[in-house]
């Protein structure tokens, strides 16, 4: 009887390690047919590998085994970003991160808004169709904002003030998988340009700026710079544009 398995590649190249997916448990793979692995990979398509040896030493043998091409966005990331791609194939891989991957994972952190739990799931499932991990960022979203305004409540304006800049990098991603765009939304760039090239005009400019005023805000909780009236101003924006833009999105 033959077997058939979803393999989701991780990275482009003929060494890649791939994980079983669809509930198959996640075992590390090795592929021996590394000529017919780099075709599929420079061509698209998928093909049949015949023989994988899965790392804890059970040979699976001549089943039709389909690779699939990773989407399009992972080799922008390798090219852009090779470092955040080099530990999330760690953590896939279940390896211990040196001094350098714990400073990346605090980059990431700190630049996204989100804590280190969010940011690791997002990158063990960064080579995911955007599509697919719409509801994965409303729930952020959900999460980020309450978690904002409860603290506002509290009188903590600088976590505040970063809980509600996650909400903002969230909601972008939400409206970013409907549009099936992935954002590499650690960049401010990247989610301006995001926002300039596909978001409709009619809520361009609401974007565009809840990204601009929600920014200072994100600047406030490493700097503490913003007088008290001057926060409670650009807070106040920020709320209102994504009381706007959540009912658009949703």
């Amino acid at each position: 009887m033959i077997t058939i398995y979803n393999l989701q590649a991780v990275s482009a190249t003929a060494e890649t390690k791939l994980f079983l997916r669809d509930g198959y448990p996640r075992y590390d793979v090795e592929i021996r047919a590394e000529i017919e692995a780099s075709r599929a990979y420079e061509t698209g398509p998928a093909i049949g590998i015949e023989t994988l040896e899965i790392a804890r030493g059970v040979v699976i043998g001549e089943q039709n085994l389909t690779l699939l091409a990773p989407p399009p966005h992972m080799d922008e990331l390798k090219k852009e970003y090779p470092e955040i791609v080099e530990l999330r194939d760690k953590l896939l891989r279940k390896e211990p991160f040196d001094r350098r991957d714990e400073w990346n994972l605090k980059e990431l952190c700190e630049a996204t808004g989100w804590d280190k739990d969010d940011v690791k799931e997002e990158l063990a499932n960064i080579d995911k169709d955007p599509v697919e991990r719409e509801k994965v960022y409303a729930d952020l979203f959900s999460k980020y904002y309450e978690g904002a305004r409860r603290l506002k409540e509290e009188g903590d304006d600088v976590q505040a003030a970063e809980k509600l800049w996650g909400a903002i990098t969230a909601l972008v991603k939400v409206y970013s998988c409907k549009k099936g765009v992935f954002v590499a939304h650690w960049g401010r760039g990247k989610l301006h340009k995001f926002v300039e090239e596909n978001v409709e005009e009619a809520f361009r400019e609401k974007f565009s700026d809840l990204l601009t005023f929600g920014g200072e805000l994100h600047e406030h909780f490493f700097e503490r710079h913003l007088p008290r009236r001057e926060f409670d101003r650009r807070w106040n924006q920020c709320i209102r544009l994504i009381d706007e833009l959540k009912e658009r999105v949703n």
